[in-house]
């Protein structure tokens, strides 16, 4: 099936409330991004049935600027009420409407933010204090609010292995890598960055940028992550609860619906199958690392 890369990002105007607030906008963050793509895949009008993703928290830009977004990949259909498995109607195109998309999700976050200003929970700073005043917060809230939140759908991966490659990369990076950093001299820190929004106006995409020793490592302690808290989560039918029956229950579907071959392919076939729990896994790359590193 097709897999969807969806990308949601919150306004870099909430970076300082969000700095003191991590955990908690961090979790409304992503309850706001569940409850808005079950929304669109429950309508019959996109989907009709129950979708399954996962979503991986990041929080920074190439410069180690403040930029809060999350990645989704999401898999091209659905489970019905009826427990079948529903394709996307327009694969080749879009998931769901990201306009209809972005306003739904701006629309619940500004809600569910403002609750948590009049319940007193969140915590603001000495230098956001007139946040406090009801009044000015929401007037900061309507501001927000009239601006564009970025949602952005890209077409479906070519492969399962793309979708795979691209994961690997993002599951367990920091804010910088070391082949990044160029050097350490006169207490200044020297690395390099892509400059996509230059290389849209014709400049050059691979930059450098000094920071003196003591703001880089503030822009690189924004984005450590509270202690204990899950970066990347399962939603829908790749949930942990439901995860296990589901798939079980399509790949038993499925199997049915192949053709019955030769022994060789019933060999074949169990390859893919973890020995113990029977589920589907890449067993391909147990079998030949070489081999399957070769093909990826």
């Amino acid at each position: 099936m097709p897999y969807y890369h969806v990308v949601f990002t919150l306004p870099h105007s909430l970076n300082d409330l969000i700095s003191f607030n991590r955990t908690l906008l961090y979790n409304l963050f992503f309850r706001c991004v569940q409850k808005t793509m079950s929304a669109f895949a429950a309508d019959p009008k996109y989907l009709g049935a129950q979708c399954g993703y996962l979503a991986l928290l990041h929080t920074w830009g190439q410069k180690l600027d403040q930029h809060v977004h999350l990645h989704l990949i999401v898999a091209g259909g659905g489970i019905t009420d009826k427990g079948e498995w529903k394709s996307v109607p327009y694969q080749e195109k879009f998931l769901f409407p990201v306009r209809a998309v972005g306003k739904k999700f701006r629309g619940m976050f500004i809600d569910k933010l403002k609750k948590l200003h009049y319940k007193g929970k969140l915590n603001i700073p000495q230098s956001l204090e007139m946040y406090s005043q009801p009044h000015v917060f929401d007037h900061f809230l309507d501001a927000i609010a009239h601006k564009k939140w970025r949602v952005y759908c890209k077409r479906p991966f070519a492969d399962s292995q793309r979708v795979l490659r691209y994961i690997g990369r993002y599951t367990h990076r920091v804010a910088i890598s070391n082949r990044r950093l160029i050097g350490y001299t006169d207490k200044k820190v020297r690395f390099s960055y892509k400059d996509y929004k230059g290389r849209r106006q014709g400049g050059d995409l691979n930059k450098e940028m000094v920071l003196s020793a003591e703001i880089f490592i503030k822009r690189f302690l924004l984005h450590v992550l509270p202690k204990g808290f899950n970066k990347i989560r399962f939603y829908g039918f790749w949930a942990g609860r439901v995860k296990k029956e589901i798939l079980n229950r399509l790949q038993q579907t499925m199997a049915e619906q192949l053709p019955d071959d030769s022994d060789d392919d019933d060999q074949q076939e169990n390859a893919w199958l973890c020995p113990q729990c029977q589920v589907l896994m890449f067993y391909k790359a147990l079998l030949d690392p070489v081999s399957y590193a070769n093909t990826s």
